[in-house]
């Protein structure tokens, strides 16, 4: 049985940790990917690490957990990844919401306003403020990376975040 699709969030919170995963395919085939569905088995590493354990597991007959563990290389297989890592934006996400119910994002919401009304006087584009949300939500999955430099709400409205890298 494959690997069925993952949240987008899921995916950009491993992203967030420079994680990438080791999938096999249903042609036995060993892959680097961001995104393992669809693929028979995974498991997650950092995304640097991740080419030297395929090299050493295809000289191991295949066997990715024993060249992890011969290079030293810490992975997690992909159902552990996967749950350990949903209940960690479900905790996020669920910060977010108390975060607005009780006030908190009082500075966020008067920077999206702000920004909204600066980019409309100037005639460009605006981010709705979903995305914003979004974009603050992954600040700060970032912070919890440890990535984050002093300004995260500034890095929401930084143009340079929505250009392609």
């Amino acid at each position: 049985m494959s690997i069925p699709s993952i949240q987008d969030s899921v995916l950009a919170y491993f992203r967030s940790f420079d994680l990438g995963a080791i999938a096999r395919t249903r042609d036995g085939r060993l892959v680097a990917t961001r995104n393992p569905a669809g693929h028979e088995a995974a498991w997650w590493c950092r995304a640097v690490e991740a080419g030297s354990v395929i090299r050493r597991a295809l000289a191991d007959h295949g066997d990715v957990p024993k060249a992890a563990a011969k290079l030293g290389v810490r992975l997690m297989e992909h159902a552990s990844a996967l749950q350990r890592t949903e209940e960690l934006v479900k905790r996020l996400d669920a910060r977010m919401h108390t975060a607005q119910a009780d006030g908190s994002l009082q500075t966020f919401n008067r920077a999206y306003r702000a920004y909204r009304l600066d980019r409309t006087a100037a005639g460009q584009p605006v981010m709705n403020y979903a995305a914003a949300r979004s974009r603050l939500r992954q600040a700060l999955a970032d912070v919890a990376a440890g990535k984050a430099a002093p300004g995260i709400i500034a890095r929401v409205f930084d143009d340079r975040l929505t250009k392609p890298q």
